[in-house]
């Protein structure tokens, strides 16, 4: 077996790195997925057994000002 050319080792090991970042990447978007699910759950639980109030928190709807020419 030959040994590799300093361009193939630094390409190897950019590889290496590339796929480690993309798994700590995914972990991370794994566990940010896994605690908005889990406190979805915990909120959606409290409302169906009435020990929590489902209420909205969202800002009321405000037609814009902006006219069409102003794109």
């Amino acid at each position: 077996m030959r040994a590799g050319t300093a361009a193939d080792v630094a390409a190897t090991q950019t590889l290496i790195f590339n796929a480690r970042l993309d798994a700590v990447l995914c972990g991370v978007f794994l566990v940010l997925v896994a605690t908005i699910l889990l406190d979805s759950m915990r909120v959606w639980m409290g409302i169906l057994r009435g020990t929590h109030d489902a209420r909205v928190c969202e800002a009321p709807f405000v037609l814009s000002q902006l006219r069409a020419e102003e794109l």
